[in-house]
């Protein structure tokens, strides 16, 4: 389910060879080893030949690989890298999709929607805008509000860019004319868009109620089939995805990083937080 349109701004540019998408961003590789829709699973030989050759390309410093099992890649000790990180395998980390197929009627009935708003909330879908105070403001708090996690590290260093961009739509939720939450929504796929962003003010009741309701109903009008919600974080945020619908139509990850050279020293989340070192 990668949008490789967003995901090349975290993790370089993008390459597909033998049925495999990668990313290189002049130092790391990072390796999706989910299959495309439609196609065979990939095996663990296709992707050591693949690393192999990512490997005597110049200035490779880590190999990232990301996919539906854990991968052995204790022959790269002999090239010098060692294992710098090792996660996934929860339900959590499963990325889910929620059905809009039929929305609006769907959502307009829907108990969680419907009490959200009550509470006088509405909204107001747009892209491509000049970034306002509001959403500075909106943006600040949430992120002082919130641990930094490795997404959030990533997502702050692009997001200027997302919410400027013609191919993202900024839901809003406003109560009495004033900003207390948006989510952004990209269409990547011509029946899957992918949920990149959502903020609230955390004092504003079911607001994160009424974006999901909200941008379903906009993905719809886009005619797409399925919301990517995305991997969570926490298993709170875990069951409010569930709560709405969403399905794991993709088994859950595992993530390996083997790493030589300066970044051995250091772990980044990716390209721009290095940048910055953050």
């Amino acid at each position: 389910m990668h949008d490789y349109w967003a995901e090349s701004l975290f993790s370089g540019e993008p390459y597909f060879e033998k049925g495999v998408l990668s990313y290189f961003d002049g130092r790391v590789v990072t390796i999706c080893g989910f299959p495309l829709r439609g196609c065979p699973p990939i095996e663990n030989g296709d992707l050591h030949g693949l690393i192999h050759s990512w490997i005597r390309k110049n200035g490779v410093e880590a190999i990232l690989v990301v996919g539906p099992k854990r991968l052995d890649l204790r022959c790269l000790r002999r090239y010098g890298f060692r294992r710098t990180h090792s996660a996934g395998g929860r339900d959590t980390s499963c990325e889910l999709l929620i059905d809009c197929t039929d929305a609006p009627n769907t959502i307009l009935d829907h108990t969680f929607y419907r009490r959200s708003v009550k509470t006088g909330l509405n909204s107001r879908v747009k892209c491509g805008s000049i970034v306002s105070v509001e959403y500075l403001k909106l943006i600040e708090l949430f992120f002082d509000q919130n641990d930094l996690t490795d997404y959030l590290a990533q997502l702050i260093c692009v997001l200027p860019v997302l919410l400027r961009s013609r191919r993202v739509w900024l839901i809003e939720a406003r109560k009495n004319g004033r900003l207390c939450g948006f989510a952004t929504l990209h269409k990547a796929f011509s029946d899957i868009a992918v949920g990149l962003f959502l903020a609230h003010d955390r004092r504003t009741s079911y607001v994160s109620d009424f974006l999901y309701g909200e941008a379903l109903m906009q993905a719809n009008k886009l005619g797409v089939h399925y919301v990517n919600v995305g991997a969570s974080p926490s298993f709170g945020l875990y069951s409010f995805k569930r709560k709405w619908g969403g399905e794991p139509l993709v088994p859950p990850y595992f993530l390996v990083q083997w790493t030589r050279g300066r970044l051995v020293r250091r772990t980044y989340a990716s390209w721009c937080p290095r940048v910055i070192r953050l």
